[in-house]
């Protein structure tokens, strides 16, 4: 029992050490990247405003904060969170019992915590039958 509990927790911190670095690495990238902001990427096209003093060009769309894409965001958090929290459970069960737990309960948990993307979802379904 000691040599597999060991050999989880050596596995766990494999796992996690290359989670870790790999959102280092890309929170480096994205840092070093003048072109993207955060607030860009959780941000929407609106309708243009027209000034009354414009000139003949087309009016360019402005960015604004989405709510569902901030929602979207924090789902996917929470869902790479539950995802890592099973993973890791399967991995226990394996390394202690020798076998990998029964998985079938866990589909409506999965779908419970995918709902947060539904209001993303409905306004990118909204945006495509705008006339």
């Amino acid at each position: 029992m000691q040599l597999a509990a060991t050999a989880f927790w050596a596995t766990f911190a494999i796992c996690t050490g290359f989670l870790l670095i790999f959102a280092l690495l890309m929170m480096i990238a994205l840092w070093r990247d003048p072109h993207w902001s955060l607030a860009a990427t959780l941000s929407e096209e609106s309708s243009p405003i027209v000034s009354p003093a414009a000139t003949g060009a087309p009016p360019a769309p402005q960015l604004v904060g989405s709510a569902s894409r901030m929602i979207a965001a924090f789902g996917l958090m929470i869902l790479a969170v539950m995802i890592l929290g099973i993973g890791y459970g399967i991995m226990w069960s394996l390394f202690t019992k020798g076998t990998i737990p029964n998985l079938a309960g866990i589909g409506p948990y999965l779908l419970g915590g995918s709902a947060l993307f539904a209001p993303y979802a409905f306004n990118q379904i909204k945006e495509t039958f705008k006339p």
